[in-house]
């Protein structure tokens, strides 16, 4: 209720006279309490129907202040199991982000060592190949066609020399065809430049043949024609085994 005087909200106070009527009462904090009515009577029903009434709100403050506390608790509980949850949630999500960097530091490391081990592979590979080429050529398993039937034209008396560099120390096959009577010398850097086979041996001739001469460094083949009266026609091939 409000107080007559201030307009405050006050208690209402009810007191009652010897006489068994009832007063009302605003019990303001301000102003005091201030004669609102009296002598009211009220019946045995109503007072019993208050008293119920007032049992019964006592009753549902009791029951509110129990609800009261256990909601309470259980807002506590709640707001310690959320707690929890986040400090466990935030702990894993650093055990995520660690788990991640280690994992990108791992696939780093394991990229570096794809890297090398491709790098060591392909070495491997050319050193592989470079080792059986060289076997090759230890165990002169390698050749080359230095002439492929080729067509040399001697005028009477004349001569013509050819040359190639060759990288390892082997021999030269030489097959050859001609017209008239002929003969070759071979020569290399590696005797100064100087011939050292013949073929045939000295003197004879020879239209057709192939022989092997051991050649190393820069070669020279030389081709005579000893007619003093006709050309030659030579067809020549060569290859070169190291």
């Amino acid at each position: 209720m409000r107080c007559p005087k201030c307009g405050k909200f006050c208690k209402e106070l009810e007191v009652q006279g010897d006489d068994g009527r009832w007063s009302v009462y605003a019990d303001c904090s301000s102003c005091g309490r201030t004669l609102m009515e009296e002598g009211i009577e009220k019946s045995p029903d109503v007072k019993k129907g208050l008293d119920a009434v007032k049992a019964l709100l006592a009753v549902f403050l009791v029951v509110s202040i129990c609800f009261s506390g256990f909601f309470y608790n259980e807002l506590i509980r709640r707001d310690l199991v959320l707690r929890e949850f986040q400090e466990n949630y935030l702990t894993l999500y650093d055990n995520y982000v660690l788990l991640v960097n280690t994992s990108s530091t791992f696939e780093t490391y394991y990229n570096e060592l794809k890297d090398s081990y491709l790098v060591v592979t392909k070495e491997y590979s050319d050193l592989s190949n470079r080792y059986n080429d060289l076997l090759l050529v230890v165990n002169f398993g390698k050749s080359s066609v230095l002439e492929d039937e080729r067509v040399l034209k001697l005028s009477v008396g004349g001569n013509v020399t050819l040359s190639y560099d060759v990288v390892y120390a082997g021999y030269v096959e030489v097959g050859f065809n001609s017209s008239t009577d002929i003969y070759f010398w071979v020569g290399s850097s590696v005797t100064n430049d100087q011939y050292y086979a013949r073929y045939p041996p000295f003197p004879k001739t020879a239209t057709n043949g192939t022989f092997i001469v051991p050649v190393c460094g820069k070669i020279f083949v030389s081709v005579y024609n000893p007619s003093d009266e006709l050309d030659s026609d030579v067809i020549l091939t060569i290859n070169y085994i190291y």
